[in-house]
């Protein structure tokens, strides 16, 4: 379990999910609040597309074993979804 934890793959995607989030906070965020629900649709949309990487075998452009081009764009779809929805 500590393994998958400290898994390189997972801490990169987490990193580059979290900085995404951050950008689009500083671009459209106003509150602290926004801040978190922009993190968990970054992290939830970069899952989803490192899930869609690994089912579809898609080699685009594959960082050890993290999918960057279906995890940017899931993540960012995300992102867009949760700034839409948020009240």
């Amino acid at each position: 379990m500590l393994d998958l934890l400290l898994s390189p793959a997972l801490l990169l995607s987490l990193v580059i999910a979290l900085i995404y989030a951050a950008l689009f906070h500083l671009w459209q965020g106003r509150t602290l609040r926004d801040l978190g629900v922009f993190a968990l649709a970054a992290v939830a949309g970069f899952a989803a597309g490192q899930g869609v990487g690994q089912l579809t075998h898609l080699e685009w452009l594959v960082v050890g074993q993290v999918h960057m081009v279906e995890g940017s764009l899931f993540s960012w779809m995300a992102l867009l979804i949760a700034n839409r929805l948020k009240v």
